[in-house]
Parts: structure tokens; sequence; C-alpha cells
């Protein structure tokens, strides 16, 4: 998503909501109408972060379940 890149690379001051409509080539009003206000596509952004990150601890901690458990040695966990 750009405007993951953009809060990387720019900081939260940069993404503004109308930046963030200039830089996906859509007019304002359907970025306002989608995220409401700045808040909103910072809690938007938040959430996927989120889902992520909880993705990748969860896929870890069955790896780590497992090699424990005997059923994948420590070489296939890498």
């Amino acid at each position: 998503m750009p405007a993951q890149r953009r809060l990387g690379d720019e900081g939260t001051d940069a993404l503004t909501l109308g930046r963030h409509a200039e830089k996906a080539g859509i007019s304002k009003p359907v970025v306002y109408d989608n995220f409401g206000m700045r808040n909103g596509l910072l809690a938007e952004l938040y959430q996927g972060f989120n889902l992520r990150q909880t993705a990748i601890i969860g896929a870890a901690d069955s790896l780590s379940h497992a090699a424990v458990a005997g059923e994948i040695t420590e070489a296939q966990a890498r």
C-alpha cells in the first residue's frame, strides 16, 4: 500500500488525506468517504500492521511448538 510506504519514508506528518488521494490517483472526497479523517487512515494502517504482526508471531509460535514436540528439526524451522 502506498500509504504504508509514505508513512515509513516520511512519517505521520506527511500522511494527509489530500496527499493520499493525489498519490492514489483518486479524488479527495473518495478518501474522506472511506476514512472520515486522517485518524481513520492511520487507524486502518495500524490495523493492517497489527494483523500482519499477529500472523507472523502466530507462525513463529506454531514452529516453535512443533520444534519442541520434535515434529520438525531446527533447520526446518528456519
